[in-house]
């Protein structure tokens, strides 16, 4: 990261909705992070981070469709 003080941007994703707005929610509590966005999927992640790039993807291994591993 070039300035320090710059919070580290992350994009969560995750298929279950009750894991990202819990994870969301922890990581808002950061001061040093800021969730950018998040998806449902593999393929909207692509999506998203397109619109909103970020520092870190979080994001589910085991997904349908388009995983954290693929």
């Amino acid at each position: 990261m070039d300035d320090p003080a710059r919070p580290v941007t992350v994009l969560v994703v995750d298929d279950q909705p009750w894991v990202r707005v819990g994870l969301t929610s922890l990581l808002g509590r950061d001061p040093g992070l800021r969730v950018v966005g998040e998806a449902a999927s593999g393929e909207e992640a692509i999506d998203v981070y397109g619109r909103a790039p970020c520092d870190v993807v979080l994001m589910d291994v085991r997904m349908p469709g388009m995983g954290g591993v693929r």
